[in-house]
């Protein structure tokens, strides 16, 4: 995930500067959480003549000063005031060089590890798991543009990729769609927040932008009929993938590459993916396939279980503090005696406990026939909320685990005597510039 400031970029941000992707919440309204999209300054002027970019609808692209634009995950794309902004979450990469927001102009630290949690929303029930480790996530692409993969001593970067997606239709029809897209298979609910991971995920509802979408497709089950114009995502595989190589590991004497490089067109199959930091991308609105051996069933009934347990001690804590309706008309029923009380407030509390144990078992299997569907084969589920924490090496030497991204703001532009434990450098020559051509220590 690329991380992009504002405009103005050659001074230290102000702690409460916003940056380009920040995961924010508006403070008058919590439960609306979105992204930066846009900041003051993003607008570029065409000319020198200060002819300013225009969005489709015919409105300015540029933001006032103290606004910024967020785009919701269940709204509409708003331009808001930036103090009515809280940030949740900031997103960084490897070897990114940072500062603390209390203190900006102090000394910077560089990124040295990252770990992320998620919260999740499960799509056919509703429900809402938190505090997801992103490692156990897995992307519905295994590949996806930016990608780092390496095909014998070549690396290269993937610049495009192809999927094939297989779609099931009612009573049990699918069939597969080569080198599908979004302007010929089309999702019939599509958010404002894009997936940067993949346009399509298991459980997703589609259409064909003409019938000889599913006509032309191959079938792997039943025929293609012309009723049959929405499906349902069942599995996303990469097809084929367009890989850009930056180098080879074997070089001549001469610096020039040994051999020629592999074809930019491959199959998956034939490259090895480089992986480690992959599970740092996500954000909000992605869909990740759930972890293998994953119950979201007993996820979400093990809190519910603790909130029924509760009340049942309540309400187990009532009935023995003589709030039962035998005391409520004590007046009435003066000439019962105290047994016959203890004889019915029993039976009444057997009976409360007989009722709690019918309508906790009437809702665990109202949410299993719910959750049915997440439980078999992969599926995928929103992101709603991403958590960033970081490792930081400082200049002098100490390190902080565990920061939340939130609280550091990060450094563009590096003076030439900014320098970090473990940094190889070198020795400046006689002039200065270390261009003198005299061996210089490392």
């Amino acid at each position: 995930m690329e991380m992009l400031v504002g405009h103005v970029s050659c001074q230290k941000p102000h702690p409460t500067q916003l940056i380009r992707e920040d995961l924010v919440q508006k403070i008058s309204n919590p439960e609306q959480i979105g992204i930066v999209s846009k900041l003051p300054g993003d607008s570029i002027s065409t000319s020198n003549l200060g002819l300013i970019n225009e969005d489709v609808d015919g409105e300015q692209n540029c933001i006032p000063p103290g606004q910024a634009r967020i785009v919701w995950l269940k709204s509409q794309e708003t331009n808001e005031d930036m103090k009515d902004l809280q940030v949740l979450d900031r997103s960084f990469m490897l070897g990114d060089v940072v500062a603390p927001c209390a203190n900006p102009v102090g000394q910077t630290g560089i990124v040295m590890e990252i770990s992320m949690a998620v919260d999740l929303e499960l799509p056919s029930s509703g429900n809402v798991v938190q505090g997801i480790d992103s490692r156990r996530l897995r992307r519905v692409r295994t590949y996806m543009p930016g990608d780092f993969v390496v095909h014998g001593n070549w690396l290269g970067r993937i610049e495009e990729v192809m999927d094939n997606v297989t779609v099931v239709f009612e009573g049990g029809a699918k069939c597969k769609i080569f080198r599908a897209d979004t302007e010929r298979l089309i999702p019939v609910q599509s958010g404002l927040i894009d997936d940067n991971n993949s346009p399509y995920y298991p459980g997703q509802r589609v259409r064909g932008a003409s019938p000889g979408v599913f006509k032309l497709a191959k079938w792997l089950r039943g025929t293609w009929k012309a009723t049959r114009t929405e499906g349902i995502v069942g599995n996303v595989e990469v097809g084929s993938v367009l890989v850009y190589w930056i180098t080879s590991a074997i070089t001549s004497s001469s610096g020039i590459q040994s051999s020629s490089a592999p074809a930019m067109l491959q199959k998956p199959c034939a490259l090895f993916p480089l992986m480690y930091i992959s599970h740092t991308n996500w954000q909000l609105g992605d869909w990740p396939l759930l972890p293998h051996g994953f119950d979201a069933i007993d996820q979400t009934l093990s809190i519910s279980d603790e909130g029924n347990k509760s009340e049942q001690q309540s309400l187990d804590h009532k009935l023995a503090g003589h709030s039962s309706p035998i005391d409520c008309e004590k007046d009435q029923e003066s000439s019962t005696s105290s047994l016959d009380k203890e004889v019915i407030v029993g039976t009444l509390i057997t009976h409360k406990v007989k009722q709690s144990k019918q309508q906790k078992k009437a809702l665990k299997k109202e949410r299993r026939i719910a959750m049915k569907r997440e439980r078999g084969g992969e599926h995928a589920a929103l992101v709603l909320k991403t958590k960033t924490k970081v490792d930081v090496l400082w200049q002098d030497g100490t390190k902080s685990c565990g920061l939340e991204a939130s609280s550091l703001i990060p450094v563009e532009c590096l003076g030439d005597h900014e320098f970090w434990p473990e940094q190889y450098v070198l020795e400046r020559g006689l002039d200065g510039e270390g261009n003198d051509h005299v061996e210089c220590r490392v």
